[in-house]
């Protein structure tokens, strides 16, 4: 038994098809924890870009100089703002472990809340429930959810760590993107 003569080509060419894209998915499963590093990288290169021209124009035509520049200052337009968090974020970790639970004094609701519809009384009375309460019935009241606050800020500060590792990741990107360029510019 003979096969028709394009059968055999079918076959060849879905299988190629297949094999291609498997390579093509495993190079993207690969890549996929750096692909928001890039995809910041590159927006970001291409919105500063002029900037980097004219910063060249002023080093003299050097592009790797105005490349290290262009670096310097993302570095210090991110590393500044997240300076300034984490200090402050400290200073109030520190400002609240001085707080006794004897001093936690809930205040009086406003009166303007009786005012809203729907649940402004019903608010008002909840809030002067937890206002006459002891520093002590509060924490009580507060003890079932201090584990998923708890949770809940182990889980930001994992997600800080991996986005001060993105960062690092997107201005090492743009550094080598402002350079390979730089290299491809000067080639042609």
């Amino acid at each position: 038994m003979t096969l028709p003569p394009g059968s055999r080509d079918l076959v060849r060419i879905v299988l190629g098809v297949l094999l291609i894209l498997s390579l093509i998915g495993g190079a993207l499963s690969i890549l996929r924890p750096f692909l928001p590093a890039l995809i910041w990288a590159t927006m970001i290169v291409v919105a500063t870009w002029p900037l980097l021209l004219q910063l060249q124009r002023a080093l003299g035509g050097r592009r790797s100089l105005a490349a290290a520049a262009m670096i310097a200052l993302l570095s210090v337009i991110v590393v500044a703002p997240l300076a300034v968090a984490i200090s402050t974020v400290l200073q109030q970790a520190a400002r609240l472990s001085d707080i006794k639970v004897a001093e936690i004094r809930i205040p009086m609701p406003p009166v303007w809340i009786e005012g809203v519809p729907v649940v402004g009384a019903t608010l008002t009375a909840e809030w002067r429930v937890y206002a006459a309460a002891t520093p002590e019935e509060l924490a009580s009241k507060a003890a079932p959810y201090v584990t998923t606050v708890v949770r809940w800020i182990a889980d930001r500060a994992g997600t800080f760590g991996t986005f001060l590792l993105h960062m690092v990741l997107t201005l090492l990107l743009c550094a080598m993107q402002n350079t390979n360029i730089t290299a491809a510019k000067t080639a042609t």
